[in-house]
């Protein structure tokens, strides 16, 4: 009988143990440049969303300035042909110009809507799942190893079915 400590270490498969930390090692490399261009996409489309939304508003501003010349130059074109000074063919024009820029305007508005609709799911707005954030499994192991307070905790949710007006009761 053989009483005491006692180590038992294969030789021949240190090549083997260093082989797979290399591999482990390659692999954490992969995981960090495939987590930096994630986060370079998502900053990219976030600020291509506030641009594109910044560019609407400023145009917003111009067509509704250039929608409201369009309707004074309609007053003035009916007003002078009920005067007789003009033809019909001028009102027929104002009124071609009033609706194409109103067509404009409302178009650019629609622009601005989409716009602010990608910036807000590129913020990562409206995003609810139903699978936890952490798996029970490893929240346990991770409470053991540090003090996460109610770090951990699932946040609540809106549900899917509650209606608006029941947050305002």
């Amino acid at each position: 009988m053989v009483a005491g400590p006692s180590v038992t270490w294969n030789i021949f498969d240190h090549g083997k143990i260093t082989n797979n930390v290399r591999v482990q090692d390659a692999r954490l490399q992969q995981l960090t440049v495939v987590y930096q261009n994630t986060v370079r996409e998502a900053a990219r489309e976030a600020d291509d969303a506030a641009t594109a939304l910044i560019a609407a508003l400023q145009r917003d501003v111009i067509l509704n300035d250039a929608q409201r010349a369009a309707q004074r130059s309609l007053k003035l074109a009916s007003a002078i042909y009920r005067e007789g000074y003009s033809d019909f063919q001028r009102v027929l024009d104002a009124q071609r110009a009033l609706f194409a820029q109103q067509d404009a305007y409302i178009v650019n508005r629609s622009n601005a809507v989409g716009s602010l609709v990608a910036l807000y799911k590129a913020v990562g707005g409206g995003w609810y799942s139903e699978q936890p954030l952490v798996d029970p499994a490893t929240r346990q192991q991770m409470e053991q190893r540090t003090d996460w307070g109610d770090m951990l905790n699932e946040p609540n949710a809106p549900s899917a079915n509650a209606s608006p007006s029941e947050g305002s009761r």
